[in-house]
């Protein structure tokens, strides 16, 4: 009975098992492989398992046995066989669902959806000799693994639908094929699926072995065979064959399969056993990068994403950042406070990335490294700011239609990416409507309206470098508001004002003369509890006259910081509310009624996210800046 039963077990149905457990079906073959009786001591030491197990696994298979014509013979003197009727072969039991693995009718629906985003609920009734409520079980059991992986089915008559974004249709196949015996039922099951696509997938291994002159161990093989058969089935039958853009991604760039898929073979690739040879010492930088992409376009709000140009731009700094890091080569950036003060919203959230990150990889980047990554995602975050800002600006003259049109001609001119309204009469601007209807209203008479910018007919450079000034200030809070946007979504959790700043720390004042006093008056309660050092605040108020307001992140308030090593000596947050507002900055002013003052120890959580989180609603900016005594701040709340 061995030789036959290892003669036909290479062709047994890969179908799913209800009846029996692994380590039954174990036994079940086992029984079926030996010719003869055998013992229980014997069952026992080739399973490595108990014999009192093996007993109790020997009743479960018995009491199938009425089912599938056969029986377990168990005779005192001799032991235990597995004995089937003239009418029933052992081949037919093995292709019976008897003998299918219990697990594999879920592996083989979520193969299914994952190749095809869909799947017909009378097709797998027919793979799986199975009932249409059998396969109904069996999608909602895929529904619960599916969903921890913000992945969702919606289901029809005409079957079932798989709704996710790319991202975690790789994060789902990465963690399934970790497991061998998945794998290897993927592998099998893309095989029956289409042979020709599945040996086309083998060859780009193959291919990709021979140019690095490596060869990987079996379990590591079957796992990126499996990973890489999900993504190129997918894209033959969900994306058309259609390859996406390189975006720069190396060693599988002429696969074909989507980028986010691309990215998911990097990151597998270091993983993986090698018996012979070794892996591209690149693939390491690679895969770090584009795993600490992902992370930073999330808390972006995914706002790195859209431009395949700079995101390869992106991604060369990140390689360099990465490799600098893991083979600790120092790099100075001589502006680094400069830019952690400039960009602060943007600063706070790289680092909470970066110490997720290096946790993960057991990493280390210092003060430069982290400005570095802050720079370069500042400079691609600016140009989808202003692309996404949407500016709508009338232009309003009174002096007539050439001049009006010269007036007109020269502002699109200098700022040619604004779209310009007009030029109307004042007359004309009274009929279309409200001020509400442009973020700013150029004019040369005076409208007596909040958002208008007075200009001269003919331009001057203070009105020019006004309406810069407003321009740069509309892009930089869009960018803000796509920031917090995005931290919001990822930290959902409530926050309380309370939690973040203590009561001794705010401060009422009825006037000041300028900046310079507001800020030191804010920073005072600090000062005296020791948290921070008087050049701590003159490093503040250097800070706003020198790199202009960019501290000023939502209308009317002010995140007011410094650098680490400028004098702090602990976390805090100090608060100053002002009965009449002040304007910030030199040059470049915004107007500003309450100031946080944010010390805050390398690395560490200052609270500065949780603050514009709290800030971010509209009703909470308006109680904080109506506020009459400190009970009215800290009882802001943002809800989880």
């Amino acid at each position: 009975m061995s030789v036959y039963f290892f003669g036909f077990m290479s062709i047994l149905k890969l179908e799913v098992i209800s009846m029996l457990t692994g380590h039954q079906l174990d036994l079940f073959k086992l029984l079926a492989s030996v010719s003869g009786f055998t013992t229980i001591e014997e069952l026992s030491i080739k399973l490595q398992r108990s014999q009192r197990s093996i007993r109790y696994d020997l009743d479960a298979i018995e009491s199938l046995g009425f089912r599938y014509a056969y029986r377990l013979q168990r005779v005192p003197s001799m032991g235990i066989r597995l004995h089937t009727d003239s009418s029933t072969r052992i081949k037919d039991l093995f292709e019976s669902e008897l003998m299918e693995d219990k697990s594999f009718r879920t592996d083989a629906i979520l193969f299914e959806l994952l190749i095809k985003n869909h799947l017909s609920i009378g097709s797998m009734m027919d793979v799986l000799h199975v009932s249409r409520s059998s396969v109904s079980r069996l999608v909602s059991q895929c529904e619960q693994q599916l969903s921890t992986f913000n992945c969702a089915v919606t289901r029809s008559r005409f079957g079932v639908v798989l709704e996710s974004d790319e991202n975690s249709i790789v994060r789902m196949s990465d963690e399934l094929i970790q497991k061998p015996e998945t794998a290897r039922r993927f592998i099998e099951l893309a095989k029956k699926e289409n042979i020709e696509l599945f040996q086309e997938v083998e060859l780009w291994i193959e291919e990709l072995g021979c140019e690095h002159e490596f060869t990987l161990e079996t379990v590591s093989y079957q796992a990126i065979l499996a990973f890489v058969l999900v993504h190129a089935f997918r894209c033959h039958y969900v994306f058309s064959n259609v390859c996406e853009e390189n975006m720069g991604i190396p060693y599988v760039s002429n696969w074909n399969i989507s980028v986010e898929a691309k990215r998911g073979c990097l990151r597998l690739l270091p993983g993986c056993r090698v018996i012979s040879g070794q892996l591209p010492q690149l693939v390491m930088d690679d895969v770090l990068a584009f795993d600490l992409f992902d992370q930073l376009n999330q808390a972006c709000n995914h706002q790195l994403s859209e431009d395949p140009r700079s995101h390869q731009a992106l991604l060369l700094h990140l390689r360099a950042t990465v490799h600098r890091v893991r083979h600790e080569q120092l790099i100075e950036i001589p502006l680094k406070e400069d830019v952690f003060v400039s960009y602060a919203i943007l600063s706070e959230v790289v680092k909470e990335v970066i110490r997720k990150f290096e946790k993960e990889h057991d990493l280390e980047f210092n003060d430069d490294e982290i400005a570095f990554v802050v720079m370069h995602v500042q400079a691609m975050m600016q140009r989808k700011a202003q692309a996404i800002s949407a500016m709508r600006v009338a232009v309003v003259c009174h002096y007539g239609l050439a001049t009006s049109s010269l007036l007109q001609s020269r502002l699109q001119s200098l700022f040619p990416s604004i779209p310009f309204y007009g030029p109307y009469s004042l007359v004309e601007f009274e009929k279309i409507g409200t001020e509400e209807m442009f973020d700013y209203v150029v004019s040369t008479v005076d409208l007596k309206l909040k958002n208008q910018l007075l200009v001269l007919p003919m331009l001057s450079s203070h009105d020019i470098e006004m309406i810069e000034r407003k321009i740069s200030n509309h892009a930089y809070l869009k960018q803000c508001e796509q920031l917090i946007k995005g931290y919001t979504y990822i930290h959902d959790q409530k926050v309380t004002m309370a939690s973040l700043i203590k009561k001794e720390h705010i401060h009422f004042a009825k006037h000041v003369v300028d900046y310079r006093e507001a800020v030191t008056l804010a920073a005072n309660p600090l000062l005296k509890d020791g948290v921070i050092e008087p050049r701590y605040v003159q490093k503040m108020i250097w800070a706003i006259s020198n790199l202009g307001p960019y501290m000023v992140i939502l209308p009317k308030v002010a995140f007011v910081h410094a650098g680490t090593e400028d004098g702090v000596n602990r976390n805090g947050i100090s608060c100053l509310h002002l009965s009449s507002s002040v304007l910030f900055g030199e040059k470049r002013v915004s107007e500003v009624s309450v100031i946080f003052v944010i010390a805050s120890v390398y690395k560490e959580d200052a609270g500065l996210l949780k603050l514009v989180s709290i800030l971010e609603s509209e009703d909470n900016l308006n109680r904080l800046l109506q506020a009459n005594d400190v009970n009215d701040i800290l009882g802001l709340i943002k809800e989880g």
